[in-house]
């Protein structure tokens, strides 16, 4: 019975948590815009609506470029993560308290990585260190 129960509860959460390729035309304005301001050099290559309860709820999108580079964005549009495979992340989406931050303690290192957290960024940098910063863009230290 346990078993049946688990394979019953796997079947559903594989059905209702799905990525669903979609032309870039049909993302939100708010995500077009941010992805031809900050990366207008780079082709786009595939873009995924992420859904849930069988396609019904949008959670978010993805939008992953040529050359690997990936954003992913909450439903409402905005940007959660921004991961550079080949490249560096745009300094134009870096807060610039924590560009200046990273100009000061780290010699510029380029962000390769940022991610919004419930406490704030965590920053990885080309060095390989990831930085933690508050709300506030105050440095909380190292990941």
């Amino acid at each position: 019975m346990a078993t049946l129960s688990a394979i019953l509860a796997l079947s559903i959460s594989t059905a209702s948590a799905s990525d669903r390729i979609i032309d870039f035309s049909a993302l939100p304005q708010t995500i077009q815009q941010f992805a031809k301001a900050n990366f207008k050099d780079k082709k786009v290559a595939v873009v995924k609506e992420d859904t849930s309860f069988f396609g019904a709820v949008t959670d978010g999108y993805d939008v992953v470029f040529a050359d690997g580079t990936e954003i992913d964005f909450s439903s409402d549009g905005t940007w959660r993560e921004v991961s550079a495979k080949t490249s560096s992340v745009p300094n134009s989406i870096v807060p610039e308290q924590i560009l200046g931050y990273i100009r000061d303690n780290f010699n510029s290192s380029p962000v390769i990585q940022i991610e919004r957290k419930r406490y704030g960024y965590k920053v990885e940098l080309a060095s390989k260190q990831e930085l933690k910063f508050n709300k506030q863009f105050v440095f909380l230290g190292m990941d």
